[in-house]
C-alpha cells in the first residue's frame, strides 16, 4: 500500500513513516499541506496520514484540494490532531472514509484508525 504522511513536525513524520513501512506501506512524506497535496496528485496514495493544524495549509483544506484530482475523489484519510475542539460537518462530503487519531496516540490507536478509514483492519 502506499500512504502520504504530512505533518509539519519532522519527529512525527519519523515516527508515523517507520510505523508504517514496518507493516509494508511506501511512504511519502510531506512537510506541509502543499507538498502533500502535489504528493497525492502524483502517486495516487491509498491512504493519506494529515496533521490538522500546519503553518501553511491546515489539514482539512489539503485533503479537499487532494480531493479534487480524479480518481482520489474518496481516498481514505486520518486527520491527526491535538486539538480537540475541531468541528466539522458530518454531513460534507469530505468527511466519507475519514478517521480522527487524537494526539497522543499508540501505534496500535494509528493501526486501528487507518483500519476505520479504510473500512476494514489495517494491516
Amino acid at each position: 500500500m502506499k500512504a502520504v504522511v504530512c505533518d509539519d513536525d519532522p519527529m512525527n513524520r519519523t515516527l508515523l513513516t517507520d510505523a508504517l513501512a514496518m507493516v509494508g506501506c511506501q511512504v511519502f512524506q510531506a512537510e506541509n499541506g502543499a507538498q502533500a497535496i502535489a504528493l497525492a496528485k502524483q502517486e495516487h496514495p491509498d491512504f493519506v496520514l494529515m496533521d490538522q493544524t500546519m503553518p501553511d495549509l491546515k489539514g482539512y483544506d489539503a485533503i479537499k484540494e487532494i480531493r479534487k484530482e480524479t480518481g482520489m475523489e474518496q481516498v481514505p484519510y486520518v486527520m491527526i490532531t491535538g486539538d480537540f475542539n475541531v468541528q466539522y460537518d458530518q454531513e460534507d462530503d469530505q468527511m466519507t472514509n475519514c478517521a480522527f487519531l487524537p494526539k497522543p496516540y499508540s501505534i496500535d490507536q494509528l493501526m486501528t484508525t487507518i483500519g476505520n478509514a479504510l473500512g476494514r483492519p489495517f494491516p
